[in-house]
């Protein structure tokens, strides 16, 4: 089953009718580069997940960013995980990180939030493919409402345009009132958001640190708005450290060094080896900026493998089925050496 997307209101009805049905399946839609894919198990969703122009969004970023967990917990979460295949819930849950009722609220509201997204679109296409289970393998088997789903995306979707006419753009940044009083009752959305506001901070960056979605933390700036507690307000810089400057002084005389190189080269051939020696340690000093990308794309890299293989049950032959997927650049594959061993592999930089 396939189509178009003709506008925001066939998106429900298709949902509606997969749920009605009591079918099991794959619903994939595609609008702008971006893509949505929505699992239903006898009617009921099971998961979902978002690609934004073609970059998967993992629930390490969720968990990380709204403070649940800590990045070196992660960290450690991940090589458990590679030692010993479990699945990351399993080993949350076991470590105990969280528990199984939490793990499946943080899932119930990843897939609203979803859901949310998906419900603006006004135009694209969809598949849906039955009797394909997402995460299969996952022994914390999540089953949600569809009809609730539908029913409260409406209904935030409603409220959308007020917000949106409020706060047009993700780059907007806002004060806290010196002479604010905090009324007594007071929503805790707004207590999160009053936490983290500082003029430093715009929509885009709040949204990723309050853990709460983006219609969630749209709808309480909002609010604090309306009760005048806070005030919209110009973004102020952080000031610049020593060790960000400090690259800029080194790419200077990287270049000036290079220019030196080339004019002894051009008058003196004879000094081939001398210059392809100097030139070499140059160059790798000018290089430490982009190795240092890559190594941190390389943890992308392995969370991406770890994602395929709670998908699939197994790694990928090559990393570019990783990229066939849509979920990155070939060319950026381009810096690593991959080899599956099994239900295990090796990921190094070249």
């Amino acid at each position: 089953m396939k189509g178009l997307i003709k506008n925001n209101e066939e998106i429900p009805n298709l949902m509606g009718f997969i749920s009605q049905t009591d079918k099991t399946g794959i619903l994939t839609m595609v609008s702008k580069g971006d893509q949505i894919e929505v699992g239903f198990v006898k009617g009921k969703v099971n998961a979902a997940v978002y690609k934004r122009g073609g970059a998967q969004e993992l629930i390490k970023e969720y968990l990380v960013n709204s403070g649940k967990i800590t990045n070196d917990d992660f960290n450690k979460i991940t090589s458990l995980h590679r030692e010993t295949k479990k699945p990351y819930e399993d080993i949350l849950i076991h470590e105990k990180y969280i528990n199984e009722k939490q793990w499946k609220d943080i899932i119930h509201f990843k897939i609203q939030e979803i859901i949310d997204e998906l419900f603006i679109w006004e135009t694209g296409s969809y598949e849906f493919i039955e009797d394909v289970i997402m995460y299969e393998n996952s022994k914390l088997k999540i089953s949600i409402n569809t009809q609730g789903l539908i029913m409260e995306g409406m209904r935030r979707i409603d409220e959308w345009p007020n917000i949106i006419d409020a706060l047009p753009s993700q780059d907007m940044c806002f004060a806290k009132k010196a002479d604010m009083v905090i009324p007594e009752n007071i929503g805790s959305e707004e207590k999160r958001l009053l936490d983290i506001i500082n003029s430093s901070r715009d929509l885009k960056e709040l949204v990723r640190i309050s853990g709460l979605g983006k219609y969630i933390t749209y709808q309480a700036i909002y609010n604090l708005l309306k009760l005048s507690l806070i005030v919209k307000s110009k973004k102020t810089r952080k000031r610049e450290t020593r060790t960000r400057k400090k690259p800029i002084q080194v790419s200077r005389f990287v270049i000036v060094s290079w220019i030196f190189i080339l004019f002894i080269t051009l008058l003196a051939g004879i000094a081939g080896r001398f210059s392809f020696d100097y030139t070499y340690a140059f160059v790798t000093e000018s290089e430490k900026g982009n190795n240092a990308e890559i190594a941190y794309n390389k943890d992308n890299v392995e969370a991406l493998l770890d994602v395929y293989f709670m998908k699939k049950g197994y790694y990928p032959k090559t990393l570019d089925e990783i990229a066939d997927m849509g979920w990155g650049e070939k060319k950026l594959m381009e810096d690593y050496i991959y080899i599956r061993r099994g239900n295990d592999y090796t990921l190094t930089i070249k």
